[in-house]
């Protein structure tokens, strides 16, 4: 039972460091320890410590991570829920929102707002058709990140199968 924890612990913790890292969230991974399992939030930076910190309190929860949604609604619930917790300390990005305006990562511009629901939905049931877990994993974060649903923020910990 000891050894589960310890593999649902390290990845829960790569998957905060390195989700906000590639959101421009860098912290030294002795930084992010500190954050994540001593709960040093640093006085400099606290709302970037807060959305690893987050971001890992969802994955690290078996309970969290075992609510896999049973239709497009609970879906785009559950996806607001999860950003709301893991932006909790940046209102003014609209924690468990859908974005208002549009977004882009350099030359990638993502779903407009206002086509944000309808792809998530149409997603849903493409994922609701693949059968291997694996599939189904990789097929969500997939269409997370591609609609890149939120104003900011990571893309949301969707590790069901």
């Amino acid at each position: 039972m000891q050894t589960k924890w310890i593999a649902t612990e390290t990845l829960a913790f790569y998957e905060a460091y390195f989700s906000n890292f590639i959101e421009g969230t860098e912290f030294a991974v002795r930084e992010a320890e500190e954050i994540i399992f001593e709960g040093k939030i640093p006085n400099a930076r606290p709302a970037d410590a807060h959305d690893v910190l987050g971001t890992y309190q969802i994955v690290a929860s078996t309970q969290e991570m075992q609510k896999p949604p049973k239709n497009a609604h609970d879906f785009l619930k559950l996806s607001k829920q999860r950003h709301a917790t893991i932006m909790a300390k940046r209102p003014e990005k609209l924690a468990g929102e859908f974005k208002l305006e549009g977004n882009r990562a350099g030359s990638t511009l993502f779903v407009v707002p206002e086509l944000v629901e309808g792809t998530l939905k149409k997603g849903f049931e493409l994922y609701q058709s693949l059968d291997a877990p694996f599939h189904r994993a990789v097929f969500m974060m997939f269409l997370v990140a591609e609609v890149h649903p939120f104003a900011d923020g990571i893309a949301i910990p969707f590790i069901f199968a």
